[in-house]
């Protein structure tokens, strides 16, 4: 079944893989929000360095997801991996 998620993305899936998207997007959008994500600098490698962090811990199906974030974000600064936006971002 397609489905568009955000931005045009459209992909075929189960409803399995929507409730899946959906859920972690529902979960990233309340982390966001939350002070767990205090000093986020976001972008694409970063999030691509959390989505690697979730993984490492084996919280790619944890059920509380906003937790799962913030411990691959500590982990991610614990290891002081996280690109900082550039200068003239600020």
């Amino acid at each position: 079944m397609p489905i568009e998620l955000d931005y045009g993305e459209v992909f075929d899936a189960t409803s399995e893989e929507i409730l899946f998207r959906l859920t972690w997007k529902i979960a990233a959008q309340q982390w966001a929000c939350s002070k767990a994500a205090e000093g986020w600098p976001g972008g694409d490698l970063n999030l691509s360095l959390l989505i690697s962090a979730l993984d490492i811990l084996g919280l790619a199906d944890a059920p509380d997801k906003v937790e799962a974030l913030t411990e691959a974000y500590s982990l991610l600064q614990t290891q002081n991996s996280l690109q900082q936006p550039p200068a003239y971002w600020n």
